[in-house]
């Protein structure tokens, strides 16, 4: 967890690492128990279908929209992002090879 009114960005970036690690070991997982993450008490919301394919599709639209959100509040706080940017939002592989520099 980060404080977002003071997390510097290498702070950010170890957080968000330590994040995208965590996704992985649950799809993982879920693999690993015939394409089934189990329920736990701490899943409340009940509402997404816990087999792989449900789960990583909803994480991948659920970060889409995050994306999607800075790209907005750029553009609405008078500062539009250009097109190398926003079109590099979206380039996985380039961005997973990265990480693993």
């Amino acid at each position: 967890m980060v404080d977002k009114y003071s997390v510097q960005r290498r702070q950010l970036v170890a957080a968000l690492n330590r994040s995208s690690d965590a996704v992985g070991r649950l799809l993982l997982f879920g693999c690993e128990h015939d394409g089934q993450i189990p329920p736990t008490s701490k899943y409340v919301w009940r509402n997404l279908p816990l087999d792989v394919g449900h789960v990583l599709a909803y994480l991948v639209a659920h970060e889409g929209h995050h994306r999607g959100q800075i790209v907005m509040a750029a553009r609405q706080l008078g500062h539009p992002l250009p097109t190398s940017v926003t079109g590099g939002l979206w380039q996985w592989t380039r961005l997973s090879k990265e990480r693993q520099a």
